[in-house]
């Protein structure tokens, strides 16, 4: 009944309640006395139930661009940023798996590596190393080559880079991101099948 009623958020807070109850009587019948840290975690889970049944209309004061979902919604189809705020879980998540407690040291170096490869090769590759996000190469393609036809040549050969977004497909621009368990050994191959 009281889920039907007021909901499953709302009735799963019921221990909450419980909680709080079995403190006051222990308090008033028994006598028992609470360190301050059980008072702090008592007022954090108050504080986490305020969350919970906040009920106010979105605000509309603007998001960043790369936080609207609104922007996801009217990509037309698209995706309107390549990282998109959904996948910060996705991605806590392989930081998690990285192989060793070097995992960002190696996505350095490969990265400087595979940017100076690529530039060697004759690619224009974007933004100064120094500033550019590790882990990220953005490479800018021959004029009138389109990121999406390029992305879905470099897909059938086992290599998936980021090409759908709008700000990369109007720039004729794709993005090879080194994250997760990516092998090191398939990056000579990628810089060699890019070469044009």
């Amino acid at each position: 009944w009281l889920i039907a009623a007021a909901g499953a958020v709302f009735a799963s807070q019921i221990g909450y309640l419980v909680t709080a109850t079995g403190v006051g009587w222990s308090m008033l019948l028994l006598g028992e006395r609470y360190a301050p840290g059980v008072w702090a975690a008592g007022g954090l889970m108050l504080a986490g139930l305020a969350l919970v049944f906040h009920a106010d209309a979105p605000s509309d004061v603007p998001l960043p661009r790369y936080l609207d979902l609104r922007a996801y919604a009217s990509a037309d189809g698209g995706v309107a940023y390549t990282h998109s705020s959904p996948l910060v879980h996705a991605l806590a998540a392989a930081l998690h798996h990285l192989p060793t407690p070097d995992g960002f040291a190696r996505i350095r170096r490969d990265t400087a590596w595979l940017r100076g490869r690529l530039r060697a090769d004759g690619w224009d590759v974007i933004g100064d190393d120094r500033a550019s996000a590790p882990g990220v190469v953005t490479v800018a393609l021959p004029p009138g080559a389109a990121s999406e036809a390029v992305g879905r040549r470099l897909a059938a050969a086992g290599y998936l880079v980021a090409c759908g977004s709008g700000y990369l497909a109007v720039r004729g621009w794709l993005q090879i991101c080194l994250m997760g368990n990516y092998p090191r050994a398939h990056l000579p191959g990628l810089a060699a099948y890019l070469t044009p």
